[in-house]
């Protein structure tokens, strides 16, 4: 996972075809690595060097914002550097040029590492802003057939599952999402059926309120089931009244002959996009509520995922659509509810509908 807002950055640096003679004098790097830091907020605050016998040089400068260092090799021709600070990003790279003119050499090899604790910085579809929450751990990270997948133990909410740079679901606070998902589960539902829900957390949800309910769950993507078992430690899939079966949720509902009491859209997010992908969107949920009408027992009911209560200009304002096509396909009893989700950091909208 990409950290973007480092605590410091790390040149490592190589240098190829020296002068044995320049790489191996003290007084050279005495010069250069201090020249290197000139003009910035970067200021020396120690030095040390130090000369072998028969040769090599290594050099430390100890700087107010970490430190560069050297060692040489100078019957190899080779010289070695490292810049890590926490100044600037431009200050650090400034400096790493300037010490590659300093240092003549027939060419460079060089590595930029960004060191410190990560962040996820999460799209906010009300403001235009971003929330960021610490990373404290990486658990796993993986480009599926469909999308970017992440779990992360972030500082705030735990673990969470994170899809193409979203937040999903969090261990902290998703029980606030399942129960609101599930607010038109009755006690006399028999069967219902979930699209998406991969993390499972809807799922297990439903089954603690109801044991006895039987649930199919329809999710395009095997890795975002694999994963939860594993890292989220996901175990309703084992369950004897869960049916998982991976595939497109609208093909699904288009072919299935099964009838539910209940049907839940549990899909991820698509909160940023272009006219043609609003277009898109709204095009796959008039296909997906038109065909979970039709999938739906006489008294039957859907609960729908909405997205962010509201959306600026940029975002796709899913909500919206999404209770537009309700009100054209399923015009009776419609319901929403907008509730803060604190690991979303914004009021996500969740849509109800009754069968006609």
């Amino acid at each position: 996972m990409k950290n973007s807002t480092p605590n410091g950055i790390h040149y490592l640096i190589e240098f190829f075809g020296c002068d044995a003679a320049q790489i191996d004098s003290v007084d050279f790097w005495k010069k250069v690595l201090p020249e290197s830091v000139k003009g910035t907020s970067m200021e020396v605050l120690h030095e040390y060097f130090y000369k072998f016998e028969p040769q090599g040089v290594t050099g430390f400068l100890l700087l107010s914002s970490s430190h560069i260092s050297v060692h040489t090799w100078p019957d190899k021709s080779y010289a070695a550097c490292d810049i890590f600070t926490c100044a600037s990003e431009e200050e650090t790279k400034a400096a790493f040029e300037k010490l590659k003119t300093l240092v003549p050499c027939d060419h460079v090899n060089a590595e930029k590492i960004n060191r410190g604790y990560q962040f996820l910085n999460l799209p906010i579809s009300c403001s235009g802003k971003s929330m960021k929450l610490e990373i404290e751990e990486v658990l796993h990270e993986a480009q599926s057939d469909f999308q970017k997948i992440v779990v992360a133990k972030t500082k705030e909410y735990g673990r969470c599952l994170i899809i193409d740079g979203v937040l999903h679901s969090s261990e902290v606070d998703h029980d606030l999402y399942d129960k609101e998902l599930l607010k038109s589960l009755r006690k006399t539902d028999k069967h219902i059926l979930i699209l998406g829900g991969g993390d499972g957390y809807v799922a297990q949800r439903a089954m603690q309120m109801y044991p006895k309910l039987k649930i199919d769950i329809i999710d395009l993507d095997v890795d975002v089931v694999r994963y939860a078992q594993k890292f989220l430690g996901q175990n309703i899939f084992t369950n004897e009244n869960v049916n998982l079966s991976i595939g497109d949720a609208v093909h699904f509902l288009e072919h299935a002959d099964k009838v539910y009491d209940g049907i839940i859209c549990d899909l991820t997010d698509t909160p940023i996009g272009t006219a043609k992908e609003e277009d898109d969107f709204r095009k796959f949920f008039e296909k997906m509520i038109a065909f979970s009408e039709k999938r739906m027992a006489q008294s039957g009911w859907i609960g729908i995922r909405g997205g962010a209560s509201c959306a600026l200009d940029g975002f796709i304002n899913g909500s919206a659509i999404i209770q537009s096509i309700l009100e054209k396909k399923l015009s009776n009893n419609i319901n929403r509810s907008d509730i803060f989700i604190p690991s979303y950091g914004e009021t996500y909208a969740f849509l109800f509908a009754e069968k006609k």
